[in-house]
């Protein structure tokens, strides 16, 4: 069956939105650590990438790894996340998983390798032993797309140890061996709006679907008359499920902005393995991190729900007040539900949280997926193979001290959250019509 233009192009978009969410979760955080310095222009991340001057035009021939070569490369791996992921002791508390006690496992697995496209798959396997969406090995498609955005003007200052490993010689001829996948397709957001509106009961309750945390100024296209015309309903139900992020400021400098009659402020944490290694990318983000404060100040803040490696793992912490204040707001008055389900994460996450932590929204469904205080991780680059991996720098906690990896997000109201959609089958939406006595 032949599909539409635009069926093909939100199919691909949304596939992007996935590759692109592990690296624009630079949420709202970031922003006010680092401030001035420039916030990711979301229409880059889904941007036709190009190869840039810096790759060569001709494939360089690369002599296969060695076994004591691939065993080097995950040495350095495992001392890295040693030393810098925060979330070693998290992930065996939720999975049972002791990652850095498996190491003898892991290079038995590695030593098995037979080339090295095998090597790359393994350590893809043992990444994934620590149960985190941001901590992955790289694929071409994701190199590419770093490669792109880092490289512009605005970027270039914010991200120069990033780009000091995208650009090292064996990575530019490891990844120049790679081929992209089926879906990376050159897409622009500007052609077909994502989000979706519908009226449920007329001058009573309304419903907007935001599926993915990217194309803001064709989504906008769609919002702004959408809330306009529903400004004097008794609700609005905004369905972000199966929303895995993207580009944090959607939602913190556009959609919310609209919705709110006032500022609204809240507050999360940061704490920081300050190490050699993450120096530079902490350096490099934040500007003057050295106002970290000593972790045995975070003391003083009376936190009530700290995990107990809080003192022992970690050495510095930021606090971050957070406030959104109204712009362009169309004065609604109404009540606002946020549809939540367990692939809620990244900025989609940190959105869920921002709703909880203030009020703005009452959260409808599932405990959400994790990992959306803090801001895009390390880059490291394996020294012998030139491989990449993406490695969690910042440990997040809500207002409580609670690590949202870990605790995630609890919905208001639990409900059935599948299918999703149409709105007389939705069990979600249902939930919600019974709470605001729309007729079902």
């Amino acid at each position: 069956m032949k599909l539409n233009k635009r069926l093909l192009t939100t199919i691909v978009i949304v596939f992007m939105f996935c590759l692109v969410s592990t690296l624009f979760y630079v949420n709202f955080i970031s922003r006010k650590e680092a401030e001035p310095a420039a916030t990711t222009n979301e229409s880059a991340m889904v941007t036709s990438i190009q190869q840039t001057s810096q790759e060569p035009n001709q494939q360089p021939v690369l002599a296969p790894l060695t076994t004591e070569q691939k065993l080097e490369d995950f040495e350095y791996m495992y001392n890295l996340i040693k030393d810098n992921y925060p979330f070693l002791k998290v992930n065996q508390r939720l999975t049972g998983v002791d990652w850095l006690a498996n190491k003898e496992k892991y290079i038995a697995k590695i030593k098995s390798s037979k080339d090295d496209s095998d090597f790359f798959s393994y350590l893809t396997f043992i990444l994934r032993d620590l149960h985190n969406g941001h901590t992955t090995m790289l694929h071409l498609d994701d190199y590419k797309l770093y490669k792109e955005i880092f490289t512009r003007d605005e970027q270039k200052k914010y991200h120069e140890p990033w780009l000091a490993e995208l650009n090292k010689k064996t990575v530019v001829d490891r990844y120049a061996q790679k081929k992209v996948s089926f879906y990376y397709t050159p897409v622009t957001v500007e052609s077909d709006p994502l989000v979706t509106t519908e009226i449920i009961e007329k001058n009573k309750l309304a419903y907007m679907r935001v599926p993915a945390l990217v194309g803001i100024n064709s989504d906008m296209k769609v919002i702004k008359p959408f809330l306009q015309q529903i400004k004097n309903y008794n609700a609005l139900i905004i369905d972000i499920r199966g929303n895995r992020g993207g580009d944090s400021t959607y939602w913190y400098n556009y959609l919310v902005p609209m919705l709110v009659n006032k500022p609204v402020t809240w507050t999360e944490y940061l704490l920081y393995r300050v190490t050699p290694f993450s120096e530079p990318y902490i350096k490099a983000k934040l500007g003057d991190y050295y106002n970290l404060h000593p972790i045995d100040r975070l003391n003083q803040e009376h936190l009530d729900q700290l995990p107990p490696e809080a003192f022992t793992d970690f050495n510095n912490f930021s606090k971050n007040v957070q406030t959104i204040a109204p712009i362009d707001s169309v004065g609604f008055k109404g009540k606002i539900y946020l549809l939540v389900d367990h692939q809620v994460a990244s900025s989609a996450e940190a959105w869920a949280n921002f709703a909880k932590e203030t009020g703005w929204a009452t959260l409808v469904g599932e405990q959400t997926g994790g990992d959306g205080i803090g801001w895009e991780g390390a880059l490291p680059s394996l020294p012998n193979s030139g491989y990449m991996f993406r490695l969690e720098l910042t440990f997040g906690l809500n207002s409580h001290g609670a690590a949202d990896e870990e605790v995630k997000i609890q919905p208001d109201v639990v409900s059935d959250v599948f299918p999703i959609g149409p709105s007389d089958l939705d069990p979600a939406i249902a939930t919600v019509k019974r709470l605001e006595s729309v007729k079902e």
